[in-house]
């Protein structure tokens, strides 16, 4: 009895590590195309009384004419006359509006970029003396007194989070990247293991 008791829970924990994966992913494409269908309603609102179609039609063909938009943007910009234009128009204009050049950083972080806003993976406490409990964050900057600025994303969408201001003895540098951190946050700590070896492995 105790022996099906543990296969009938050791089978069911299998079963939904399987399905983990999927549930997180189902979650965040879910959060897109909600966001995807606030952003353009206004013009699926208006291609629906144009064309006399249902939502979905409308928002299809915004989705297609983003993505050509998008591809033949892309495109120009890989060229060396594209390439000019859009350095030249980024300093003089789009660097200049109050925050542009924060988001840029975070999204070049988010897509792989090695060259964004987080400094460093860290593990950070909430209280004094790394009592605990602990959260996984990437420093985003570092000043006099010894104290740092934290960003702590949340799972499964790390575009949003915490911002905490505490000091160094706080934080705890890990071994890893943003990216292998990043995904621990997407998976809603699945992977934490890794961070936690890596604490080890940086303290000796």
């Amino acid at each position: 009895m105790k022996r099906m008791k543990q296969f009938v829970i050791t089978a069911a924990l299998g079963g939904f590590f399987v399905i983990l994966p999927l549930l997180v992913l189902f979650k965040l494409l879910v959060w897109l195309l909600a966001f995807f269908s606030n952003t353009v309603s206004p013009w699926t609102r208006l291609l629906m009384q144009e064309l006399d179609i249902s939502r979905i039609p409308a928002e299809l063909s915004i989705f297609i004419l983003l993505f050509a938009f998008c591809f033949m943007l892309g495109a120009f910009v890989r060229t060396r006359w594209g390439g000019w234009v859009h350095d030249y128009f980024e300093r003089h204009l789009l660097a200049r509006i109050p925050g542009y050049l924060p988001i840029k950083d975070i999204i070049k972080q988010f897509s792989g970029s090695r060259q964004g806003v987080f400094r460093k993976v860290v593990r950070v406490s909430m209280s004094d003396n790394q009592k605990g409990p602990f959260l996984t964050g990437m420093v985003t900057d570092e000043y006099q007194h010894n104290r740092v600025t934290v960003f702590v994303p949340t799972g499964p969408n790390p575009t949003t989070g915490l911002i905490l201001h505490t000091s160094v003895d706080n934080v705890v540098e890990l071994d890893v990247s943003v990216e292998a951190a990043m995904k621990t946050i997407i998976s809603c700590g699945a992977g934490s293991g890794n961070l936690l070896n890596a604490l080890k492995a940086s303290n000796g």
